[in-house]
C-alpha cells in the first residue's frame, strides 16, 4: 500500500487558519488611531524607466467597543490622491489587509501584487500616545511590485519612510 503525506494538506489547512490575535485592551475601545508618514520611493515602471515618487500616506482606524477596527486609508502624491474605507476582514482588489492586536501592538499587513507591506503601531503604557513603524518585504528574492496611485505597475526599488506620527483620540472619526 502506498502511503500519502499528509504534509501539503496540513500546510493548505494551517495558511487557511485566521492568525489568533490578542483582545483588544478596553483602553483602546471606542477611539480612533492616527497614523501617518511619507515614504519616499524609487520605483522602476514596466517600461523600464526609473523615477522617484514621494507618497504622503494617512490612515484613521477606529476601533470600536466590540473591539472591530474600521480604516479609512488616504494616500496624496502630487496631483494624484486615493481614499479608501475598510471595514473588519474586507480586502481590496482580491487583496488583502489584515489588523490585529498582538503583543500589546496594532499590526497590519496589506498583500501587494508580489510582496507585501507591515505597519506596527506601537502603545504606550496608558494607550495615550503611539508611535508607528513601517516595513516593505518580499518573497523568496521576487521584487515587490504594486501599483501606483496612477494604476501604473511598479516595482519598487527602494523606500525611505520618514515624517511618522501618530496619535490617538477618543471616538469614532467615521461618525457623522
Amino acid at each position: 500500500m502506498r502511503r500519502r503525506s499528509l504534509f501539503p494538506a496540513l500546510l493548505l489547512l494551517l495558511s487557511a487558519t485566521p492568525v489568533l490575535a490578542d483582545a483588544v485592551p478596553d483602553a483602546l475601545k471606542n477611539r480612533t488611531v492616527t497614523i501617518g508618514w511619507t515614504a519616499n520611493n524609487t520605483l522602476r515602471a514596466e517600461s523600464g524607466n526609473v523615477i522617484s515618487r514621494s507618497v504622503q500616506v494617512r490612515r484613521q482606524i477606529y476601533i470600536s467597543s466590540a473591539g472591530r477596527t474600521f480604516v479609512r486609508f488616504e494616500a496624496n502624491s502630487g496631483p494624484m490622491s486615493r481614499t479608501k474605507e475598510f471595514g473588519p476582514g474586507e480586502s481590496a482588489g482580491g487583496r488583502a489587509r489584515e489588523l490585529r492586536f498582538s503583543g500589546g501592538k496594532l499590526v497590519g499587513s496589506t498583500e501587494f501584487a508580489s510582496g507585501a507591506a507591515q505597519l506596527v503601531i506601537s502603545f504606550d503604557a496608558g494607550y495615550s500616545g503611539c508611535s508607528v513603524d513601517v516595513t516593505f518585504g518580499r518573497s523568496g528574492g521576487a521584487p515587490i511590485r504594486r501599483r501606483g496611485l496612477n494604476g501604473v505597475m511598479y516595482e519598487l526599488l527602494k523606500s525611505e519612510i520618514s515624517g511618522r506620527t501618530c496619535g490617538i483620540r477618543d471616538g469614532n472619526v467615521f461618525a457623522r
